[in-house]
């Protein structure tokens, strides 16, 4: 199973990569400023995530703290 994966996706990489195609595609000047949000956005929530990770186990460690719920 592993292999006819590796297999397709090799020949789906050589052959974009050796019969290339004109793309008549347009991308609107708003696409870059929402792949930037999305991107930040990300970011934000990814880094919010671990601060409450972080303090969640920081207060396990602490004394006199009740445990609190995730």
């Amino acid at each position: 199973m592993k292999r006819n994966i590796i297999g397709s996706a090799t020949v789906a990489t050589v052959g974009l990569l050796f019969f290339p195609w004109d793309a008549w595609a347009y991308l609107d000047p708003g696409a870059g400023s929402m792949a930037i949000q999305a991107l930040a956005a990300a970011v934000f929530t990814v880094a919010v995530f671990f601060r409450q990770i972080r303090n969640w186990v920081c207060s396990l460690f602490r004394k006199g703290s009740h445990h609190d719920k995730l």
